[in-house]
C-alpha cells in the first residue's frame, strides 16, 4: 500500500506592535485551538494571549534557493512577475495573490509548478512596496 507523504505543518509569526517576527525572540509560544498565539512562562506556570501577532503557515514548498515558502511571502518569477502567497478559504489552498485571473493551487504543484524557478524577495510585512512593481 502506498502512503501519501504529509507535509510539515509549521508557522512563523509577525508581531504588529514591534514590527518583528517573533520566532527567535519568544522561544515558548503555542497556537490555541482558535488560532491565537499564546506565550508560555515555564518559570511561573502561566500564559498570556498575544493578540498583536499574525500567524503565517508554511506551504510545504521551497523556492529556487531552497528557502521555505510561507503565507505572506512575496515571490518573483524568472520573468519578473511578483505575487504574494496567500491562503484562500474558498479554494482551501494557498493562492498567488495578485494573479487573480489565474487559478493556481499550492502545494500540489499542478497549477503552479514554477515555484521551483521563482524566488522569495520579501514578505508583505517588511517589503509590501515590492508588490508595487509587479512586472509581467
Amino acid at each position: 500500500m502506498k502512503y501519501m507523504k504529509q507535509r510539515e505543518i509549521k508557522f512563523r509569526a509577525w508581531d504588529r506592535d514591534t514590527k518583528m517576527f517573533i520566532n527567535s525572540r519568544v522561544p515558548d509560544w503555542n497556537i490555541t485551538p482558535d488560532g491565537r498565539v499564546m506565550i508560555l512562562n515555564v518559570t511561573i506556570p502561566s500564559y498570556k494571549i498575544w493578540d498583536s501577532v499574525i500567524l503565517m503557515q508554511y506551504t510545504g514548498l521551497h523556492d529556487k534557493n531552497g528557502k521555505e515558502i510561507y503565507e505572506g511571502d512575496i515571490m518573483e518569477t524568472p520573468t519578473n512577475i511578483r505575487f504574494e502567497i496567500k491562503w484562500n478559504d474558498e479554494m482551501a489552498s494557498f493562492m498567488l495573490n495578485g494573479l487573480e485571473h489565474m487559478i493556481m493551487k499550492l502545494p500540489d504543484g499542478v497549477a503552479f509548478s514554477n515555484y521551483r524557478y521563482s524566488k522569495i524577495i520579501g514578505n508583505i510585512w517588511e517589503d509590501k512596496h515590492l508588490l508595487d512593481k509587479r512586472g509581467g
